[in-house]
């Protein structure tokens, strides 16, 4: 008898368990919905149309960009409406899917705030926003969202200052805030996200005005982000000098720092502790010293951007050994040549094969053009060497750089002939070698340089007898 009444209890506590397990699984399901079509209603332009299956005639999580999950059946986990040329605001009821791990918002029209209330999505992995038209602040109960992984919200609007919450997100791997119009300094509290691997804030004075950006000193606690492999926060107000710590971070393989106001020497070591580097990016600072010569030990070096500073000295003579420089742009600054022993880095650039930019310009460069010049990348398109004094003559062998689109050698002290081989640059659109001391006829060979818009010849002492184009001129002077 006990045992027939045992099994009834049973039974009605399994019947129990099982409809509340259902009542709650409706409400779920019903709290679910309802959040997704107060998203919806917030929508004001839906050009794709893919909002329109959106009703109550078909199961949400078959709903155009809604995922539900498999564990938890009715609970949304991920909502990727990207690039769909949306607008509308963020629907605060966004913050009730409690479960949602992706939120994938880029490429599209959302304006207005970010709702607070997604601090309550604790689950919260993938959060990107990028390329849209949101204004106000960063909420900082975005740190109530421990699990979050990346978070970009790059080419807004956002304004104020960056929260110091942010640096509470033990699990963080990228923060990405490019292109908003923040008036902030940098977080020190972002010294704390040790599993970041990308920070980029790089204002790109975008706003149009400096004062929206990021200012003050880099802190020194970005140097305990020892798993970082690229920061840029260039394009901002940024001073002082930096932090030695960050020199130390030896999985650095992107270093972007330019249009600031930062200053001071390069440490010596830069290239043995930064072995991974790949882009260095400094241009538009206020540095000065030598270029450390260590950096020829950074194999992987490809970008090589340190122009409009004071840097001083000679250039590395083993500065591209490794050979993967494809981009050297050193312009502007105050660095010396004087005989060929200080040209000995042209030799080592000659190992670059996929060299196309090399920019000297207004520099304190002089003595003569080595003969290497001709074995330089047949990838070659930019060569600006002009505001120096360079002397001697125009190398013949430049005529092996058949890519090259723009040749700048003004105001330099260049004598002799122009070489008839330059009329083999069929794709030179610009040539610029006016004020210099060349003499004798202008080569007839430039008459076979169809793509040349721009050629430049003033202030030499040219013999102009002979005319030397046939059919169309590109403008000259």
């Amino acid at each position: 008898m006990k045992a027939i009444v045992c099994a009834v209890v049973l039974m009605f506590l399994k019947s129990l368990l099982l409809s509340q397990y259902k009542l709650a699984a409706a409400l779920s399901n019903h709290t679910e919905r309802s959040a997704l079509l107060a998203f919806r209603d917030q929508i004001t332009s839906d050009p794709s149309g893919v909002l329109k299956a959106w009703n109550n005639s078909i199961d949400f999580c078959k709903w155009h960009g809604v995922t539900c999950g498999r564990k938890h059946p009715g609970r949304v986990i991920a909502l990727d409406l990207a690039s769909g040329g949306m607008a509308g605001a963020i629907s605060p009821a966004v913050g009730n899917l409690t479960f949602l791990r992706k939120l994938l918002l880029m490429e599209n029209g959302f304006n207005g705030d970010i709702p607070k209330t997604i601090g309550h999505l604790h689950r919260l992995q993938h959060f990107n926003m990028s390329f849209n038209s949101l204004h106000g602040s960063i909420p900082a109960s975005l740190a109530n969202c421990s699990d979050l992984r990346v978070l970009d919200f790059s080419a807004n609007k956002l304004t104020g200052m960056i929260p110091v919450e942010l640096g509470y997100l033990p699990k963080l791997d990228q923060l990405v805030l490019d292109n908003n119009s923040f008036v902030s300094v940098l977080p020190s509290s972002l010294g704390n996200l040790s599993s970041l691997t990308i920070l980029s804030i790089n204002c790109g004075l975008g706003s149009g005005s400096a004062s929206y950006c990021l200012h003050g000193n880099i802190p020194e606690e970005l140097g305990n982000l020892a798993k970082l492999r690229l920061i840029d926060v260039s394009g901002n107000m940024l001073s002082g000098t930096m932090p030695p710590s960050l020199f130390n971070l030896s999985l650095l393989h992107t270093l972007a720092v330019a249009v600031n106001q930062l200053h001071g020497k390069l440490p010596p070591s830069i290239g043995t502790t930064l072995l991974h580097l790949e882009a260095f990016k400094l241009a538009g600072n206020r540095f000065t010293g030598p270029i450390p010569v260590s950096l020829s030990n950074a194999s992987s070096l490809s970008v090589v951007e340190l122009s409009q500073n004071n840097f001083g000295g000679q250039i590395p003579p083993e500065i591209g050994r490794a050979g993967n420089i494809w981009y050297f742009n050193l312009e502007i600054n105050q660095l010396e040549a004087y005989d060929a022993g200080d040209w000995m880095f042209m030799d080592s650039l000659t190992n670059c094969s996929s060299l196309q930019m090399w920019a000297l310009d207004e520099n304190k460069l002089a003595g003569e053009l080595p003969s290497s010049i001709a074995n330089l990348s047949i990838e070659l398109q930019y060569i600006y060497l002009g505001g120096n004094h360079i002397s001697g003559s125009l190398p013949s062998g430049i005529q092996n750089l058949a890519n090259l689109y723009t040749l700048d050698m003004t105001l330099n002290q260049l004598t002799e002939t122009i070489p008839e081989g330059i009329g083999k640059l069929q794709n030179l659109q610009f040539l610029g070698l006016s004020s210099n001391k060349i003499i004798g006829h202008i080569p007839a060979s430039l008459g076979n340089l169809t793509q040349l818009a721009s050629l430049y010849l003033d202030d030499n002492d040219l013999e102009r007898s002979n005319p030397f184009i046939t059919g169309e001129h590109p403008e000259t002077e």
